[in-house]
């Protein structure tokens, strides 16, 4: 983890008060505040932000060539158990973690997302998920995001096959 400099500015009296604390403790200031921070960072669950989203058009052939057909998503198939399914069954299935920007890989791992796409629907032509949001990070820039690729990773409108 590269280190660097955090600097806080306190009014004088806080400041008397905290090196009191940190005599008391035989401790530095720098040392009290990594620790608080570390402890902060470790025991802080994160803020989770759902947003109902478009993802993808069906029945629309993207400028990459790639056509998502609705009415594969909705097809019945057996599992082995002979339970009927959809492809959009077995996707509500599991967490799509993806992350922002273009990966090489063909799934995310949820150790390197910055957002995961569940409860998939279709509303007329549109495949529609919730995205919640995991790395907080890219909420200012959410507005000019769209959902797209195998994993549903985030990239740029500006980026967007889907034109």
């Amino acid at each position: 983890m590269k280190e660097e400099e955090i600097k806080i500015r306190i009014v004088p009296s806080l400041k008397r008060d905290f090196q009191d604390i940190c005599e008391n403790e035989q401790t530095t200031m720098s040392n009290k505040i990594n620790t608080f921070i570390f402890d902060e960072v470790k025991n802080k669950k994160p803020i989770k932000h759902t947003y109902r989203k478009q993802l993808i058009k069906l029945d629309v052939r993207n400028t990459n060539g790639r056509l998502y057909k609705k009415d594969e998503l909705l097809k019945s198939v057996f599992d082995e158990n002979g339970f009927e399914y959809t492809e959009l069954d077995r996707l509500n299935n599991k967490k799509l973690y993806g992350q922002f920007g273009h990966s090489d890989e063909t799934s995310t791992h949820q150790y390197n997302a910055t957002h995961y796409v569940s409860n998939l629907r279709i509303d007329e032509d549109w495949l529609i998920g919730d995205v919640t949001i995991l790395n907080n990070s890219i909420l200012p820039i959410l507005d000019n995001l769209v959902f797209r690729i195998i994993g549903f990773d985030a990239i740029l409108k500006s980026e967007d096959t889907f034109k």
